[in-house]
């Protein structure tokens, strides 16, 4: 019986931490789709992101063991580096796969182990090298950057680009000559939708489910707001990782809620589960984002048959009036969206969200598939 490929999966945060965003749910994704033929360890933070505590289980337990040669190791934060290494040590994983550009300790881990060991070392930027991800702290990054170039071994690793673009990005930053594999970023399994969103009243209830960060632009939705004539309900969803960005949406917030027509409320941070069973209660789910490497809520939207309202700076393309509306970056042109969908009828919005949901039924059956032979394809031994 050939043995299976062995392959150590490094990033800060796992499941059932949700609050890093997409690139958590990606993880958990892609494991469903290669257990069958690879053994996975996954190396992580025992702890969510800004969250000092470790999970509840931690106490009882570092390690979880899941079928199908599943192991997860939760770390102390203190002492991930040595830990972690030892961890890679004892397995001896034939590809270290970071799924990060700017988590220097994962990466200095999977540089020296590669090394050290002779092992293969890929590297997935996740979005962080798109304009949007490079825009905060940009000379650090810049230099930080330069510095990695100088010290990857070519040889021994490849990169993992979700798109073209993002492919381009890494020859960008890292140089023409660099490995890349292009493999589409892996979908959540769909829920089971007992009831679609209606819209009977004359109140449009929107939600910004995300990030609150200046990536996910929740500034520019508010500025919209000012500007909006109809009346407007909205939800906030989303772990607050700038704080001095949050507060300036927060005096915003605050001015809106003065108006007659307006009404915000920011809701905490929750799960994708939990989001699932309140989507019925809106009518579009909003991202106005400065770019994004997949965009999960935005399928995860699709997924509960909620339509939505982004930005031209995703990966996702269709007709407006079809799935919902692709708005340029611009509160002028956000505001006069909202307003023209207000007075959406119950029959016109029914449809859409019928439309979403069968579109998101179809795109998971049919990029699965295509998924597992691109990542299958990154992940065999042979080198190119």
């Amino acid at each position: 019986m050939k043995q299976k490929t062995k392959i150590s999966i490094l990033y800060p945060y796992f499941h059932p931490g949700y609050k890093a965003g997409g690139i958590t749910q990606s993880l958990f994704n892609l494991i469903q789709i290669l257990k069958e033929t690879k053994e996975i360890q996954v190396i992580c933070y025992d702890h969510d992101k800004d969250i000092i505590d470790p999970y509840d289980f931690i106490k009882f337990k570092r390690t979880k063991n899941l079928p199908d040669n599943i192991n997860i190791y939760y770390l102390a934060e203190k002492f991930f580096t040595r830990s972690s290494f030892l961890l890679l040590k004892k397995y001896s994983p034939d590809f270290v796969y970071i799924n990060s550009i700017f988590d220097f300790p994962f990466l200095l881990v999977g540089i020296i182990y590669s090394k050290k060991c002779n092992k293969k070392l890929v590297i997935a930027p996740r979005g962080m090298l798109h304009a949007g991800g490079i825009e905060k702290g940009t000379l650090k990054k810049k230099i930080y950057l330069f510095i990695l170039k100088a010290i990857l071994n070519k040889g021994q690793m490849f990169w993992h680009a979700t798109d073209l673009q993002e492919k381009e990005d890494i020859k960008e930053w890292f140089g023409n000559d660099s490995h890349i594999y292009i493999a589409k970023d892996t979908p959540r399994t769909l829920p089971l939708v007992e009831q679609l969103p209606e819209k009977n009243d004359t109140v449009l209830h929107l939600v910004y489910y995300s990030l609150i960060t200046s990536k996910k632009n929740l500034l520019l939705l508010l500025e919209a707001l000012q500007m909006v004539k109809s009346n407007v309900l909205l939800d906030i969803f989303g772990p607050i990782i700038e704080n001095n960005y949050w507060q300036i949406c927060e005096n915003i917030i605050n001015e809106l809620n003065k108006k007659d027509n307006i009404k915000i409320a920011y809701k905490g941070s929750t799960n994708f589960e939990n989001f699932a069973k309140m989507s019925k209660n809106y009518h579009y789910m909003v991202l106005p984002t400065k770019g994004e490497n997949f965009g999960h809520v935005i399928f995860e939207a699709f997924s509960v048959g909620l339509p939505v309202i982004i930005s031209d700076y995703t990966p996702w393309k269709f007709e407006n009036g079809s799935l919902g509306y692709i708005v340029e970056l611009d509160a002028p042109a956000f505001a006069e969206q909202i307003d023209k969908i207000a007075d959406l009828d119950n029959i016109a919005f029914k449809s859409q969200s019928n439309n979403v949901l069968n579109y998101a039924k179809d795109f998971f059956a049919n990029n699965l598939e295509l998924a597992k032979k691109q990542y299958e394809n990154i992940f065999e031994l042979q080198t190119k």
